[in-house]
């Protein structure tokens, strides 16, 4: 019985732990998993952002480089002098060191050349490429007014992924004389592009432009997709939202996420694989820089965290029986002192004392219990007296009932031993008076 006793409590305690561990696990589970998302969203946004930053840094400090180049007064004289001039090839010599000392300066510079006003190169690193006509190339068109950077493409003339950034090379009167351009090889770009934060094996960064075409090579499916795939996904489209291009434009990144959310988007990929995605607009360039990693990796965490509760639950449940134990055990042991005292009673041992000092309404019960035998022990002795009195009193009347019986025992015999004469009388008067009769006759 006590056995049971002992199991119910350690049940109910192990049952009533693991209910409330269970919703504090749950609770904390829940809690905790959305402060690492909201932790991880930040970071995975932040590291974008930084990244965004640092290209548009680097965008820009190439595009001063080439603003100051084509400011320089001796591309000036060279494209203001005529070929025939015969200063020209003397500035055409100074040029060309100015040129090679701009390569040399700069590694990221795979060629630095001048391009006249009528679209030719006139001028180059590279001097075999001099003469070649660029009228029509965007890098000369769109640099007549402004700095221009033109994509990430294929040169059919150095057969090799190149970008360039071109500026105006203008006389005192702000007359276009030609433009000045470099040509960067996008190794070091990319470089910056792929850096990895740290968010895992799938983690993947690069560059789209406004076609939504790669402009930096892929983790998964490498350089071979370079201007030729295109990245139709939810985070590039958002990217390239009309209200978020004009917002970057003007404001660039501040309070970015207050105007549009955390930007995190949860869709997707290239590769049809569900990840967790985000992006920056880079206003100097019209891109977009993709950040992303698998979702699956991304919230591994979930599967350690409910590793650790499990094991937290379980310790827990192993503790509370190891407490259940104790406290059954302090709960049993005055219980079977009490009912050793009740069978003692039972047994007749009215002298059975149950000494239990818990201090609890056991303790009550077992002081109620000896009180109970003190007064079961006074009752015994009153009822024996009693008894005894009563029999005293049975014994005297059966006495007095005895010497009454006795005595009347002996009349009755008295009086039957009269009657018996008196019958043998009549009889013997009765045969004196038939003799009397007969002698008479």
């Amino acid at each position: 019985m006590f056995k049971k006793i002992g199991n119910k409590i350690i049940f109910s305690y192990a049952g009533a732990f693991f209910l409330i561990i269970l919703l504090v696990a749950i609770v904390i589970n829940i809690y905790t998993a959305n402060i690492i998302r909201n932790n991880l969203y930040s970071y995975f946004h932040s590291s974008n952002r930084a990244r965004a930053e640092h290209i548009r840094t680097f965008i820009q400090d190439e595009k001063k480089t080439a603003s100051i180049l084509a400011a320089a007064s001796i591309y000036r004289d060279f494209l203001k002098t005529p070929s025939s001039d015969g200063t020209y090839s003397g500035l055409k010599e100074k040029i060309n060191k100015r040129l090679t000392r701009t390569i040399e300066a700069d590694p990221n510079i795979y060629e630095a050349f001048i391009i006249s006003s009528d679209g030719k190169i006139v001028a180059s690193s590279k001097p075999e490429n001099e003469g070649i006509d660029r009228s029509t190339d965007p890098l000369f068109t769109n640099a007549k007014d402004s700095v221009f950077l033109k994509d990430v493409y294929f040169s059919d003339v150095i057969k090799r992924f190149n970008y360039t950034i071109s500026a105006p090379v203008k006389d005192d009167n702000g007359t276009m004389l030609g433009v000045s351009v470099l040509r960067y090889l996008p190794n070091n770009f990319f470089s910056i592009v792929n850096n990895e934060n740290g968010l895992g094996k799938s983690e993947e960064n690069f560059l789209i432009n406004k076609d939504r075409l790669f402009l930096t090579p892929s983790l998964f499916l490498g350089e071979d997709v370079v201007m030729t795939q295109k990245v139709e996904t939810e985070n590039a489209n958002d990217c390239f939202d009309p209200k978020e291009v004009d917002y970057v434009q003007k404001n660039g990144y501040k309070n970015i996420v207050k105007e549009f959310g955390n930007q995190i988007t949860e869709a997707k990929d290239y590769r049809k694989i569900d990840v967790i995605a985000t992006h920056s607009y880079i206003p100097e360039t019209g891109w977009c820089l993709i950040t992303k990693v698998d979702r699956s990796e991304l919230f591994s965490f979930q599967g350690y965290l409910g590793e650790i509760f499990a094991v937290i639950i379980l310790l827990g449940i192993l503790i509370f029986i190891l407490v259940g134990l104790l406290v059954s055990r302090k709960i049993t042991k005055p219980i079977k002192r009490l009912m050793a005292g009740v069978q003692n009673v039972k047994n007749g041992n009215l002298d059975s004392k149950i000494e239990i000092d818990t201090h609890d309404e056991i303790a009550i019960i077992s002081a109620e219990f000896n009180h109970m035998t003190d007064s079961l022990k006074r009752s015994g002795r009153e009822i024996k007296k009693k008894v005894s009195e009563q029999t005293s009193e049975i014994t005297k009347v059966k006495d007095e009932l005895e010497s009454k019986y006795n005595e009347s025992s002996r009349l009755n015999k008295l009086v039957v031993g009269r009657e018996m004469k008196m019958i043998e009388l009549k009889h013997r008067i009765s045969e004196l008076e038939n003799q009397l009769v007969k002698k008479k006759k």
